[in-house]
């Protein structure tokens, strides 16, 4: 077939397909059928239908999102979602769903902002007015366009910024960028700023020049610092806020060779001068400008390290010779009394050995702590003769007596307390373990009779507290006035001291004679009332002790001498720390007459020792300082000590020797056998020390730490059973503390030395046994 008969056919079936189209039909369907039809294809799901919002029309979905398009397009690309709703007769949930679809699926060319449908037509034509609004004014700020658009914020900020250079022509703040500016607006105030600032010679408020040369104050510190980094204005901006002020590089370069020279003429700088010279904050200023100089800040000025170098020396000479400094004399006089204060504590601070050497008085006066103790050391005697004629007049029997009433009827109210509280306690049992609703009220109101006194009761009871102790007397030694005139007459070094440093020194030694005093006083007191009988009786008690403790250290030095080496000079400190110590201790509180039943620690025993007259303060500092040397040196002292307490010591003769060795011996036989097998390292110690004992007929004083070396010197006169079973029992001694064994390892070592006890037990009381 040729293609024009093809042709012809396809004409020849469209007119018949026009005229089939243009024919009016004999069969059509009513309006209920269609209704029907569509209500039927809904229910199969066959098609999708929205209602208008008065039910007699239907849309599909798609027709509506076209609906929404032109109508967005027909309102200049911004149209509301309500306004939507008037218009095309459709409910909002049906709008809002296909405004968001609608939305997705433009790749951004649509945007719902606000329930506002908004196309990018309208954004480039905002854009445009924006630019047009900007070059008119010069600079606005997104703040503004939100209330002239009512538009958010965020969005006009990323529809400016997504368009500058293309349709908005602006510079944006580098410290706000919501705000706008043109070039022109910029170079105009950067010219004025410029030709301001270069007339400016000294410092001047950032504040006041914005308000007089009407200057905007973002776009001023912005422009101004971008002038400096450049280098177009030489100067500097100092403080912040409200307090910025600029400092032209000539004014602050005289102002910085000023300081320096000043600083280091000097040493110091003072705040009010800095503050004179133009600087609001000194602290800062010289903290940044003299970072690595150490500068010490007190109250009114800095320091540099070389009058803190000088106040350290002249602390440091002060304490080695014994005396007293007044840094007030030495030290420039702008410094305050605060300010020496607060330069000598942190002196002090940076040293414990002058903390502890020196004390500060009136701020200004720093004076030995040994100069102090030998100008207290200088009222000795007035204070032995006050305490006699205080004795003597009856006023130390009215303190102490009144002292000793007052302590009796302290401990009869705790005791009534006590009872009180007893029998409420009994009376809380008693209603807790029965008797009824009515036994019960009768106890609380006995209760609140007999233990809630009225407040009346109360302050009368208060009164007769403070009657009493306001009738107590109080021992006095000096007032201040007096201790000022004795170091004037007797203090050398402080003859030519002005009066308020002498004050200040005696109202320090106050407190401090007061105390000695009391002691004194005590001491005088209780030994004029002890009876004869219970002095004899601590006479004969403490002979007693030192001379078992005397007996014990001449056996342990014997024994030392069995030793050598490093293990004789371990051993001997140990007997020096242990009982030369105790020893010592004993008589220094027999002689001392103090309430203190036992010394604990070194400076406990030199307090005490401090107390004695001088005689036997410095027999007693030498038999301390012995027990720092060796035992033969220790035993010479101590025989000094004794004598002078009229203390008899009983010679260790080779007889009583031999007596003192087997009562040891047998004393540790009992110890052995007392000893529960549990306490492996115990028994070990005992073991060793019998051992030792039984060997060489002497006595060795020491503690678990030297079982090790002591096993290893016994060696040689140890069988080697023995020798094996205190080894191995050493070695599982030592495994047993360690922290870091399972409970597995623990039991095996426990069960293995609860077996070598038993027969360490068994073999060394076999062998002591004579």
């Amino acid at each position: 077939m040729s293609q024009v008969s093809k042709w012809e056919e396809v004409k020849a079936l469209a007119a018949d397909f026009k005229r089939t189209q243009l024919s009016e039909t004999l069969q059509r369907l009513s309006e209920r059928n269609c209704v029907e039809i569509v209500k039927k294809l809904i229910e199969s799901s066959l098609i999708e239908v929205i209602f208008t919002s008065d039910g007699r029309e239907y849309i599909t979905p798609q027709h509506l999102v076209k609906e929404i398009e032109n109508e967005l397009i027909a309102n200049g690309g911004r149209i509301h979602l309500t306004d939507l709703v008037s218009i095309l007769n459709v409910d909002y949930t049906h709008i809002e769903s296909k405004a968001l679809d609608l939305s997705k699926s433009s790749d951004g060319d649509i945007s719902i902002v606000l329930g506002q449908l908004v196309n990018n037509d309208y954004k480039d034509f905002l854009a445009n007015e924006i630019n047009d609004r900007l070059q008119q004014s010069g600079v606005i700020t997104v703040g503004e366009l939100t209330k002239l658009y009512d538009l958010p914020a965020d969005f006009l900020q990323e529809l400016i910024e997504s368009r500058i250079g293309l349709f908005i022509h602006c510079i944006q703040d580098e410290d706000d960028p919501k705000t706008l500016f043109t070039a022109s607006y910029i170079d105009k105030y950067r010219a004025k700023i410029t030709g301001v600032m270069s007339a400016v010679t000294k410092p001047v408020s950032l504040t006041h020049i914005a308000s007089k040369y009407e200057l905007p104050e973002k776009l001023f510190n912005s422009i101004l610092q971008n002038l400096i980094k450049e280098g177009r204005l030489a100067g500097s901006i100092s403080g912040s806020g409200n307090n910025r002020t600029y400092v032209p590089r000539v004014y602050s370069k005289s102002q910085n060779e000023w300081i320096e020279n000043f600083y280091k003429q000097n040493g110091y700088l003072e705040y009010d001068a800095l503050l004179r010279i133009g600087i609001n904050e000194p602290k800062s200023f010289l903290t940044k400008k003299f970072e690595n100089e150490g500068l010490l800040f007190l109250n009114s000025c800095c320091v540099g390290k070389a009058i803190a170098y000088q106040v350290e020396s002249d602390i440091e000479e002060c304490i080695n010779s014994k005396s007293w400094f007044d840094f007030l004399t030495v030290l420039p006089s702008v410094l305050n009394g605060d300010d020496i204060h607060q330069l000598i504590q942190a002196s002090l601070d940076t040293s414990k050995v002058f903390a502890d050497s020196c004390v500060v008085l009136s701020k200004t006066v720093v004076v030995s702590k040994n100069f102090i103790d030998s100008t207290v050391e200088l009222f000795t005697t007035v204070l032995n003769k006050k305490a006699d004629e205080d004795l003597q007049n009856g006023k130390l029997f009215s303190a102490f007596a009144a002292e000793k009433v007052e302590k009796e009827k302290q401990i009869q109210k705790e005791a009534t307390v006590s009872r009180k509280d007893e029998r409420k306690k009994k009376a809380k049992g008693k209603e807790k373990s029965g008797g009824g609703l009515q036994g019960r009220e009768v106890k609380i109101k006995s209760v609140k009779k007999k233990y809630k006194p009225s407040q009346k009761g109360a302050e009368s009871e208060g009164s007769d507290d403070e009657e009493s102790t306001s009738e107590a007397p109080i021992l006095n030694f000096m007032t201040v006035e007096e201790i000022t005139d004795f170091l004037q007459r007797k203090v050398k070094s402080l003859e030519d001291c002005p009066q308020d440093i002498l004050v200040s020194l005696s109202k320090h030694l106050f407190n401090l004679l007061n105390c000695k005093y009391y002691d004194v006083a005590k001491a005088v007191f209780m030994s004029s009332t002890l009876p004869s009988e219970n002095v004899k009786k601590a006479h004969s008690d403490v002979e007693k002790t030192v001379n078992s403790f005397y007996a014990s250290i001449i056996l342990g030095n014997k024994g030392l001498k069995l030793l050598n080496g490093d293990l004789q000079t371990q051993l001997e400190k140990h007997l020096l720390k242990t009982l030369c110590s105790d020893a010592l201790n004993a008589v220094v509180v027999y002689a001392s007459k103090s309430d203190t039943p036992s010394i604990s620690t070194p400076e406990a025993r030199q307090k005490l020792i401090n107390k004695l007259d001088i005689k036997q303060k410095e027999a007693f500092a030498a038999a301390s300082t012995s027990l720092n040397s060796t035992v033969d040196e220790f035993l010479t002292s101590f025989e000094k000590v004794v004598e002078l307490c009229d203390i008899m010591l009983k010679k260790v003769d080779k007889k009583r020797e031999k007596t003192l060795v087997s009562e040891h011996r047998q004393n540790l036989i009992l110890q052995l056998n007392e000893a529960a097998n549990e306490d492996a390292p115990l028994i070990l110690l005992l073991s060793i020390l019998l051992q030792f004992t039984s060997i060489t007929q002497q006595v060795v004083h020491a503690s678990g730490k030297f079982v090790p070396q002591l096993i290893s010197f016994l060696k040689p006169q140890l069988s080697e059973q023995t020798y094996e079973l205190l080894h191995e029992c050493e070695s599982l001694v030592v495994k047993q503390r360690k922290k870091e064994l399972e409970e597995e390892q623990k039991e095996q070592i426990n069960k293995r030395l609860n077996e070598l006890v038993v027969k360490i037990k068994e073999t060394i009381l076999e062998k002591s046994v004579p």
